[in-house]
């Protein structure tokens, strides 16, 4: 049985495992017709099931919803605050809400595409940082730990982490640490070079816990890029301290004994060691 649907308009999906079989059938068949190729590794692209199952679902229930947008998604978030889909068809998905064409849309990144979906004004949202405290009163952590054993520094850190289960969770948390890292730098430019250090080592402590934790659901290379990126911004702010013109040896030696610290404890993180 031959059945045609609508589809995205200027792309074919085609679902398999070997791109050189779909190819070499491609060929044969429908000589002209090529599968996509990265531009730097020229490698055939390919998108996780899990990742085209909600563009999938979105693609069924009307292929005029969906828009390309020429820029990548990082594009659209001067102006606006990133939500996370919490219910409906979408949810899970993490995007801007932008209005386009006196519409508003879901602007989101599947599969390295970003695109616009229309027709979510019947979709729950929730604030990043709302988010991750959901998540965290969902496995039983305490929204605001216990002051006594805490400094506000390592509370402001606690607050952003929860043991994460898939890469959206991983991006909530991301998010949330903007806030401290802002934090650090402003403590730098007040001179409180102590507190600045114990956020930035604070988080990496978290990141190395959380995202490393035992018995952990999701695949370590899926979020490897996200990682990265926290600790490299993380790291940027101990660099900071020790470059300023007239810092002490002690603050110096301290970041130091910290960073040879953590990669101790954490050999798997890209910490770079002096």
């Amino acid at each position: 049985m031959k059945e045609e649907r609508p589809t995205i308009s200027g792309l074919i999906f085609v679902k398999g495992e070997c791109c050189h079989e779909i190819q070499a059938f491609l060929d044969r068949y429908l000589p002209g017709l090529h599968l996509v190729k990265d531009y730097y590794t020229r490698k055939i692209v390919t998108i996780p099931s899990s990742q085209m199952f909600p563009f999938m679902k979105i693609s069924e229930i009307g292929a005029d919803k969906v828009r390309f947008m020429p820029n990548s998604l990082g594009h659209y978030a001067f102006g606006h605050t990133r939500i996370v889909v919490t219910s409906g068809l979408l949810a899970g998905l993490e995007g801007y809400i932008i209005r386009i064409a006196r519409e508003k849309r879901l602007v989101t990144s599947i599969g390295n595409m970003t695109i616009a979906i229309s027709g979510i004004s019947k979709e729950s949202f929730e604030n990043a940082e709302e988010y991750v405290n959901i998540r965290k009163e969902q496995q039983g952590e305490k929204v605001f730990p216990n002051t006594a054993t805490f400094t506000p520094e390592q509370i402001r850190v606690n607050n952003c982490f929860f043991e994460p289960q898939n890469r959206i969770d991983v991006l909530a948390i991301a998010k949330s640490l903007d806030k401290c890292i802002l934090q650090a730098e402003s403590l730098i430019m007040s001179h409180e070079y102590v507190k600045a250090i114990e956020i930035a080592v604070c988080i990496l402590e978290e990141i190395g816990c959380r995202m490393f934790h035992d018995g952990k659901q999701m695949r370590v290379d899926r979020i490897k890029d996200i990682i990265n990126a926290m600790c490299n911004n993380t790291i940027r702010i101990l660099s900071i301290i020790e470059t300023l013109p007239g810092i002490s040896a002690e603050i110096k030696e301290r970041i130091d004994t910290e960073r040879q610290s953590l990669f101790i404890r954490f050999p798997f993180l890209p910490l770079s060691i002096k």
